[in-house]
């Protein structure tokens, strides 16, 4: 048998130490010196790859989260400035949802045909290499009779 060998005067077969299946093709041996800390650099770098990944995901989901949060203050904004309030107290209301909020507000038509656009824009913070982002979000109203 082919990398086995027969000790003189004992049973059965134990790896032969000049080489075969299994062993070393260098120095012969099962387990070679030159094998050892391969496992843990391929885990390191499957975690490396890993934490790039979860990283990447929690910046998405912050920026869905800022979507969200422009999303609802827009809403807001945008059913006050319907029901006649003024520009202040409709940026008070879109930033009572989102405090570092920019808010534009653009009334056209007249009466009880018009209508209230509301902008809502904010800016997210870099995160490492990660660019800045600016998140807005839109709403439409129409201006409630009086």
């Amino acid at each position: 048998m082919v990398g086995l060998s027969r000790p003189n005067g004992g049973r059965g077969f134990r790896p032969d130490p000049r080489g075969g299946p299994g062993n070393c093709a260098n120095c012969g041996v099962l387990r070679c010196s030159r094998d050892r800390g391969m496992v843990t650099a391929e885990i390191a770098v499957g975690l490396l790859a890993v934490t790039v990944v979860l990283g990447l995901m929690i910046y998405a989901i912050g920026v869905g989260i800022a979507h969200v949060r422009t999303q609802e203050s827009a809403r807001a904004a945008a059913r006050a400035a319907a029901r006649g309030d003024t520009n202040a107290q409709i940026v008070a209301t879109a930033r009572q949802s989102y405090s570092d909020a920019n808010v534009r507000i653009n009334r056209s038509g007249s009466g009880n045909g018009g209508e209230v656009t509301v902008v809502v824009t904010t800016g997210l913070d870099p995160i490492f290499a990660l660019p800045s982002l600016k998140v807005s979000s839109r709403a439409v109203a129409q201006v409630e009779p009086r």
